[in-house]
Parts: C-alpha cells; structure tokens; sequence
C-alpha cells in the first residue's frame, strides 16, 4: 500500500493516523504482474498536475480553489 502525509503541518499532527492518506492498495498479483515502475508512474502523473505553476483546481463547497505539492521525501 501507499500512503501519503502532508508535510505542512506540525509533526505531532503528521505522525497521527487522521493525518496520515492512502494513496494506493497494490495487490501483489499486480505487483508482480505489471511491476511497481508502471503503478508508480500513474500516481507521479497525478504529482506533476500539482507541481505544475496553477496547482491543481478542486472545487469544495461550490468554490473553485487550486492546491499545489510534490513529494518532498519517500520511505520505504
């Protein structure tokens, strides 16, 4: 599986569960099948729109807002 924490809050409230987002379950048929490169690189996709200058444009309660990011760090 993998997870994802953002990494502008405060470290106390990083490291509790609420804070802490899947991303992907990865079965691990597919993993052997399609290999972690090709699952990976759907998900950097998804990074590279949020790095991108205009982030990327959510709209929460009927207001259009853009976020931006990238991953500043992986663990294994």
């Amino acid at each position: 599986n993998i997870y994802y924490t953002l990494g502008n809050i405060s470290p106390e409230r990083r490291s509790s569960l609420n804070a802490i987002q899947l991303v992907a379950i990865i079965n691990s048929k597919h993993l052997k099948q399609y290999g972690i490169d090709s699952i990976l690189e759907v998900i950097m996709d998804d990074v590279s729109q949020l790095e991108q200058d205009g982030g990327y444009a959510f709209e929460i309660d009927r207001e259009l807002r853009s976020f931006r990011g990238t991953i500043a760090y992986i663990v294994q």
